[in-house]
């Protein structure tokens, strides 16, 4: 699970994430995690329970943000949506390959694949 990861698509009750203009990531090191947003850039820490071969429940505390704003309105829903999101998962799954990882809530889908950029 650790090292960086790719938002490939998204999901909550609004429905499905648009495209952003730059990728979304989100990077496990430890117990702590940092990404990026449309706009900004985060960082936390990520709880994990039973399942820490790559599935089980998971939950992102005290997460925090730089506070640049997009230059595009519809960037700034979309990153205070997947904010959102991202604070209201509960568990997670890892597959086989260990090259996606999905992250899923009360109506909240987040897919994300492995980054290029490896950790060992």
């Amino acid at each position: 699970l650790q090292g960086e990861w790719v938002l490939e698509s998204g999901s909550d009750s609004e429905g499905s994430f648009i495209e952003p203009v730059r990728p979304i990531t989100l990077e496990f090191d430890g117990d702590s995690v940092t990404g990026t947003a449309p706009c900004n850039h985060y960082a936390g820490s990520e709880l994990r329970g039973p399942g820490k071969d790559g599935t089980g429940s998971i939950s992102f505390g005290g997460l925090t943000r730089t506070e640049m704003g997009c230059a595009e309105q519809e960037q700034n829903v979309l990153e205070s949506r997947y904010f959102a999101a991202l604070e209201s998962v509960d568990r997670l799954s890892l597959s086989d390959d260990l090259e996606r990882l999905e992250l899923t809530g009360d109506g909240i889908y987040l897919s994300f694949d492995r980054s290029e950029k490896r950790e060992g």
